[in-house]
């Protein structure tokens, strides 16, 4: 029971990390992550919350995961999903002017690095895979490549994607798309050898 408890904890805290790492980067204002380029550009034709978008994307997500390959998705997928779009919007409510002495991309590579480090966190866990996360694992495994390359290519595919729909993009935007995968990577390599 102790350790069912720690892991859904360790799940919710990756989701915080991971959410405050998306409003870090929306924050620096350089460029946002690829799925929020994605959802930036989506939401210039459906007026709703940026956490609503990225729940709806995300939902939308694991059941294309869900039809791709089950077992990728568990509890911890759902806790995810919808739990990180809360928690953005409860975090792009904050009042973030303490902060403004922070150069944008020392605040967008600290966005990165915990939005890496959450997603690596959950994803240790083995309690289900995000959205994007499951794509990422599923890809990797039938092409018989690194995560850390799929996830490049995924990444890169929502931020054209988002461009095309009028999302904002910038150095903030390539950060994530090429560091991403590397540090997720990194991260569990280390979370497992600690294990």
């Amino acid at each position: 029971m102790k350790s069912i408890c720690l892991k859904y904890g360790l799940v919710v805290i990756g989701t915080i990390i991971t959410a405050f790492g998306v409003a870090l980067i929306l924050i620096a204002n350089i460029g946002a992550d690829p799925i929020s380029t994605f959802l930036l550009g989506w939401l210039q034709f459906i007026p709703i919350r940026f956490g609503t978008a990225s729940q709806l994307f995300s939902v939308s997500l694991l059941m294309i995961n869900y039809l791709l390959d089950s077992k990728n998705i568990g509890v911890g997928s759902i806790i995810y999903s919808v739990g990180c779009g809360f928690f953005i919007n409860m975090f792009l409510t904050l009042n973030f002017s303490f902060i403004a002495f922070i150069p944008s991309i020392i605040m967008a590579l600290a966005g990165v690095i915990a939005f890496s480090g959450g997603i690596a966190l959950y994803l240790y866990t083995n309690t289900g895979a995000g959205p994007l996360e499951g794509l990422m694992i599923y890809f990797s495994e039938k092409r018989c490549v690194s995560l850390k390359s799929t996830r490049i290519v995924l990444d890169a595919l929502l931020v054209v994607i988002g461009i095309m729909l009028g999302g904002k993009f910038g150095l903030g935007t390539f950060l994530c798309i090429f560091l991403t995968g590397p540090l997720i990577e990194i991260t569990l390599n280390r979370l497992n050898r600690a294990r």
